[in-house]
């Protein structure tokens, strides 16, 4: 079965509806945030850091770090137009979150071309933060 994320961009209405109510699921899920929890107390955040989560989907994880102390920003891209105005909707008492779209294109290394280009403290990537397979 192919991975749909990696044609997120082209999934119907109804598929992305469906990925949105699954990742909040999994994202509500208490052993999901513990691993979470996990992973950001391993982070030594700068007061006020600014970070970047690739892949932030509906925003689950982005909404997480805004809450953690010491982060002052967040800034969540993703290609999905639709997965980025769920991640909006559910973070309108965040004032820190910003979203973004970025698409990623082939490169010779398979890098990522993005319009992206401020600085970030640090960089979150949401296979990292929700597939921490050492804490249980």
């Amino acid at each position: 079965m192919p991975d749909i994320y990696t044609q997120i961009t082209t999934q119907p209405k109804e598929a992305l509806t469906r990925i949105s109510q699954v990742l909040e699921l999994r994202a509500g899920d208490p052993q999901q945030r513990r691993m979470r929890e996990h992973y950001f107390a391993r982070i030594s955040f700068a007061k006020n850091a600014r970070v970047l989560e690739v892949g932030c989907g509906t925003g689950a994880v982005a909404r997480a770090l805004a809450d953690w102390p010491g982060v002052g920003e967040v800034v969540g891209v993703d290609p999905s137009p639709t997965l980025l105005q769920r991640a909006r909707e559910l973070s309108g008492v965040f004032g820190q979150i910003t979203y973004a779209s970025v698409l990623a294109k082939k490169s010779g290394r398979n890098g990522a071309e993005s319009s992206y280009n401020q600085p970030a403290t640090f960089l979150i990537q949401e296979a990292l933060a929700s597939h921490d397979t050492q804490h249980n």
